[in-house]
Parts: C-alpha cells; structure tokens; sequence
C-alpha cells in the first residue's frame, strides 16, 4: 500500500509540474510573440466570466465529490488496498476538475495576452497545491492505521 501512496503522489506532481510547465511555455509563447490573437475587449470579459464560473463550478464539484466519496470509503469494511484504489480515481477526478480551469485561464491569456488570466491562473494553482495527497492526510480520509500503510 505504500507503494500505491508514492504512485499517487507521483502523479499529483506530474499534474502540478504540467500546468507549471504549461504556464511557462504560454507565456514565452505569449511573450515572444509566436503565437498572436487579437481578442475583442467583450470577448475578453466574456472569457474572464466563463473561466471564473468554471473554476467555481469545478472546485465546489470536485471537493464535493470528494467529501462524499472518501465518507463512504472511511465507513466501507474494504481491505486498505481497495480503500486506497478507490481514493486513487477520487483523487484523480477532483484534480481533473482543479486542473481544468488553469487550463483554461492559460488558453485564455494565450489568445487574449490579458495577464489577468495568468494571476488568475497562478492563483488556482496555489488552491491545487493544497491537495498534495500526504501520507498523514490520506490515513485520516480513509480512517487507516500507520500498520495499515506497513501491512500491504
């Protein structure tokens, strides 16, 4: 089991250090002028609502499923290793549902050059930051024992 907590975090760092990489490569691209878009002013503010409505949208489902899902998984009789899969895909979807709108708000500065949209973006990354699947955190979400994690 503990083996399946590394591949977890594995792959919350991987998802996290591609929307860094992302927000990089936009902004070179941006910068360097590879890549120019000129948006209408009512587009932009069009875009700026929609990508503040999909982050909303898609943190409160996320987090909500989330809650609801790893509750059922604390109460479930389940073997730790199928306690641990099942919060592998919930985690997978909540930040799927986090990752969306930075992805969004990248493509966004991207055709509209507002650097709104980055700060915007820079801004749910540190809310994605806040879901590092630690060792400690996931033991209490999934309400499992030190000897749990050394067992399997």
């Amino acid at each position: 089991m503990r083996a399946m907590l590394k591949r977890l975090q594995v792959i919350y760092r991987a998802l996290l250090m591609g929307q860094l990489l992302f927000l990089i490569i936009v902004i070179i691209v941006r910068q360097q002028a590879l890549f120019s878009f000129a948006a209408n002013p009512g587009v932009e503010k069009m875009l700026q609502l929609v990508a503040l409505v999909l982050a909303f949208a898609g943190y409160y489902a996320g987090i909500k499923n989330f809650q609801r899902r790893t509750e059922r998984l604390r109460a479930a009789t389940a073997t730790p290793t199928d306690k641990m899969k099942a919060y592998t895909a919930v985690s997978i979807f909540c930040w799927a549902l986090g990752e969306a709108p930075v992805l969004f708000s990248l493509v966004c500065y991207l055709l509209s050059g507002n650097w709104v949209f980055i700060i915007f973006a820079m801004l749910l990354l540190f809310i994605f930051a806040g879901f590092f699947p630690a060792k400690h955190k996931v033991l209490r979400e999934l309400a499992l024992t030190e000897t749990d994690l050394l067992d399997e």
